[in-house]
């Protein structure tokens, strides 16, 4: 359990899997493609995929779509290190900036996302539905 590893590549399987388990509702299947604009990382613990970060690159801009640990693995640093080295991928990849989309009522992701770099910059009415408003948070890259 000691060993963790993060592995660039979309993993779309396993991202699913862990999606069903960390999200309520899940993405559809299918809905984790490679591409070169998409940034897929994973976080192992031993075998076992334990988290995944995905998003995407525009020119120099970031979107970060989605970033989950299974909540087993929670509490060892996997979900600040899929955070960081998303940064350091879309910053490899051009992008100076990183925006995501964050539930105004969820604020444990809100805290988190402040803790590795983002802050608020504005708002999204109803974005994850009817009465669901979004904080849209940013992180610049050096």
């Amino acid at each position: 359990m000691a060993f963790n590893e993060i592995r660039p590549g979309c993993l779309a399987e396993r991202f699913a899997e862990i999606e069903t388990e960390v999200f309520d509702p899940p993405w559809p299947p299918g809905s984790f493609g490679d591409g070169p604009d998409r940034v897929g990382l994973s976080w192992w613990i031993g075998d076992r995929c334990a988290g995944f970060v995905y998003g995407g690159v525009a020119a120099d801009e970031a979107e970060l779509w989605r970033i989950a640990v299974l909540p087993a693995c929670r509490r060892r640093g996997g979900a600040r290190a899929l955070a960081d080295a998303f940064a350091r991928t879309c910053r490899e990849r051009g992008a100076r900036t990183i925006f995501l989309e964050v539930a105004a009522e969820n604020h444990a992701a809100q805290a988190f996302y402040r803790q590795v770099g983002f802050g608020p910059c504005g708002a999204r009415r109803d974005y994850f539905g009817p009465g669901v408003d979004a904080v849209l948070m940013r992180r610049e890259l050096a």
